[in-house]
């Protein structure tokens, strides 16, 4: 039986898409991840450029949808 407040539940965001603004590094990057871990396809925002897509390689090789803006 599957448990309807594990935590997986409490945080799927699948079918979602998130906006992350400072995805490049830092807080960003790791919140990128984690929201695409979570299910989320997202869209990835920062002034760098080479960081963005290098957030957005990770993301889609976990099998999720990364657009750099």
């Amino acid at each position: 039986m599957d448990n309807p407040t594990s935590s997986r539940n409490l945080f799927d965001l699948t079918g979602k898409v998130a906006v992350i603004s400072g995805a490049a590094q830092g807080l960003g990057k790791a919140t990128s991840l984690a929201v695409a871990q979570a299910g989320a396809n997202v869209v990835l925002v920062d002034r760098n450029i080479s960081g963005l897509e290098a957030t957005a390689d990770l993301i889609r090789k976990m099998g999720r949808k990364a657009l750099v803006s």
